[in-house]
């Protein structure tokens, strides 16, 4: 078992009305960062160094204000005080016996002499059996021990292949060997990763990774930089780099290209990016109609930078429709042009460019809303109104039949959850009582000497096939983006509550990969 430091924080300035006072200029946790088994021994130690003006011949303490019924007798007397050029560096220490919880615990001691309080002192760790190395196996509470699972991690139960554990990834690699065709109907894979520095290696392994400024592509690490066709070193959109009246047309493949730019909408992910850049010069405006199709696309427009001051995203260019159009009256100044693709998406495309001098109307399938020129591409009737994709519905109706709770489909919700344990499916907009249990603090009943508690209160065999689910981290760390959309009652993530109000809203956008290298199936809902 190891304690996870996480933060140890003092914040106060405190003057009192006797002209005391103390000044906290710096802290330190001199605990040390791992600790044995439970209930033993183990020394907390803090240094706290001051400007003050106390009466040092009544020490000072720390009095445990957290949760006494888990750690008890936590209160620490001062060590030592040693005044240095009109600081005061005060030292302070306990040996504590650690719980037998896994848990992450907030601390808190008030620094008081006497009974004046002069401000607090907060301590977050983490109680694990997990050691933090996923190669030597995997560690779990067991009849109050810590206990390694005979299973190593990436042990597949298969003697024909070979297993491999990634220590740098927290991923497993297995290679089948010719006898796999009889034992498990794999067919024999050799990993090929000649000439390669990064990437696939055929058998669903890795060849390597690059670094966070470089990208992989055709099994080689690239500085992002040099790549044509990304934010730094853009296309031209047109022949020679000079803007004229007519139409263009340019046919690529996007699986050639890197990802290097976040569009602001239908969840760019990590799909690539090709990247065109234009300029119109001073004096000029043009009528700009861009239309792009080939897979599900997403396709920006920004002015001064790439992916940045965007005038416009486009997911789909009407409703039903995979590509992507934006139409624009565009004056002097240098656009960025983005074609990527929705939730990863790739592959060849068109993109076509019509240029002209007067206005375009965009009414092309729409019934309703703003044609782009100052007019309209018509009215509703009939008791509709103009909603998505500039179409005419009617109002929208809650749909609650049979249905106790979650949401309506318009914003609102058909009730809600009561009693203990109660929560909503909302796929099924039912409440369902789910058994109590603290997953900070799992408690099991009838557990034998070879179950261990998992941390949903259930016994688990320590031979029992488990499912293993790892995220992608890079995956997720290169995808962060934020937009700005807007939501009607109609919407999909009003429906399917994820947000919590109708109109314009930031969100957080990312792409999570999820692995399950375990060899049990994952269920959730």
């Amino acid at each position: 078992m190891r304690i996870i430091d996480y933060l140890f924080a003092i914040i106060l300035l405190f003057c009192f009305s006797d002209g005391a006072t103390f000044t906290i200029i710096s802290t330190r946790d001199l605990s040390p960062q791992s600790f044995g088994a439970p209930k033993k021994k183990a020394n907390f130690t803090f240094e706290v160094v001051a400007q003050q003006n106390l009466n040092l011949q009544t020490p000072t303490q720390l009095i445990f204000m957290g949760n006494k019924k888990i750690f008890q007798n936590l209160d620490m007397d001062q060590r030592s005080a040693v005044t240095v050029n009109g600081k005061t560096t005060f030292t302070y220490s306990r040996a504590i016996t650690l719980s037998n919880a896994l848990a992450v615990f907030n601390l808190v001691w008030e620094i008081r002499q006497g009974s004046t309080v002069y401000g607090n002192v907060t301590k977050t760790f983490e109680i694990t059996c997990d050691d933090g190395v996923f190669c030597n196996g995997i560690e779990v509470w067991s009849n109050n021990n810590c206990i390694t699972l005979p299973r190593h991690p990436c042990d597949d139960g298969q003697s024909c292949t070979t297993d491999e554990c990634v220590e740098e990834t927290g991923r497993c690699n297995y290679y089948p060997s010719a006898a796999c065709n009889l034992q498990c109907g794999t067919v024999s894979c050799e990993p090929n990763c000649d000439g390669r520095e990064c990437g696939d290696n055929d058998c669903g392994g890795m060849c390597g990774f690059c670094s966070p400024t470089q990208a992989c592509q055709n099994w080689k690490c690239i500085d992002r930089s040099s790549t044509r066709g990304s934010c730094y070193n853009p296309l031209p959109l047109f022949p020679n780099g000079q803007i004229s009246v007519g139409m263009f047309n340019d046919t690529r493949n996007s699986l050639n290209f890197l990802d290097t730019a976040s569009l602001t909408c239908g969840g760019d992910s990590t799909a690539p990016d090709v990247v065109y850049s234009f300029t119109i010069p001073t004096g000029k405006t043009y009528s700009m109609d861009f239309r792009v199709s080939g897979f599900d696309t997403l396709m920006e427009l920004s002015q001064g930078g790439c992916a940045q001051n965007v005038i416009e995203c486009n997911d789909q260019s009407y409703a039903g429709e995979d590509g992507s159009r934006i139409v624009r009256m565009l004056g002097p100044g240098t656009y960025y042009l983005v074609v990527s693709g929705f939730n990863q998406g790739a592959g060849i495309f068109k993109l076509t460019t019509i240029v002209g001098t007067t206005c375009v109307r965009r009414c092309e399938h729409y019934q309703c809303g703003d044609d782009g020129c100052g007019g309209t591409c018509g009215t509703c009737q009939g008791g509709t109104t103009c909603q998505t994709y500039n179409l005419c519905f009617f109002p929208c109706e809650p749909r609650c039949s049979g249905r106790e709770c979650g949401p309506d489909g318009c914003g609102g919700e058909c009730g809600s959850c009561s009693g203990a344990n109660s929560y909503c499916r909302v796929d099924i907009g039912k409440c369902v009582t789910f058994p109590a249990c603290n997953h900070f603090f799992p408690v099991c009943s009838g557990c034998t000497s070879n179950q261990y508690c998992g941390t949903d209160c259930k016994c688990y065999n320590r031979n029992d096939l488990l499912p293993d689910i790892v995220v992608d981290q890079d995956m997720l760390a290169n995808s962060i983006s934020y937009e700005t959309r807007f939501f009607d009652e109609t919407s999909c993530a009003v429906y399917e509550n994820c947000i919590g109000g109708l109109g314009y809203r930031r969100l957080l956008k990312f792409a999570v990969g999820v692995t399950n290298q375990g060899l049990y199936i994952f269920f959730y809902f």
